[in-house]
């Protein structure tokens, strides 16, 4: 995953076109974006697992991933499988975020 061409933002084969370079510079754009807000997602899911521990809360809530899910669906033309594959990665790396959040320190976990 550490090609050159991955790591060069807008790289492309010599032959590809300049329109398919500036495609691949505004997918680029909102990859960036999406990183910024997964990092914030995912910050947010740190906090979450804070109150519900705090609140004795189970750390997943599939009536509310369920919730989320057809919120989303209802209003949006991407189709179902497509959402649930994604949020369900998202759903997935919140709840690592929560137990990373929870697990004791390094020199504090038994050997």
């Amino acid at each position: 995953m550490t090609s050159a061409r991955a790591s060069t933002p807008g790289a492309g084969a010599p032959t590809d076109s300049p329109e398919l370079m500036a495609l691949r510079r505004r997918m680029d754009a909102v990859d960036a974006r999406l990183l910024a807000l997964l990092e914030a997602r995912l910050q947010i899911a740190r906090e979450m697992g804070r109150v519900k521990r705090r609140d004795g809360l189970s750390a997943r809530d599939a009536a509310r991933e369920a919730a989320v899910i057809d919120r989303l669906g209802a209003r949006s033309p991407v189709d179902e499988q497509t959402l649930r594959a994604v949020w369900g990665a998202l759903f997935a790396a919140s709840l690592r975020a929560q137990a990373i959040d929870h697990a004791p320190p390094a020199d504090e976990r038994p050997r």
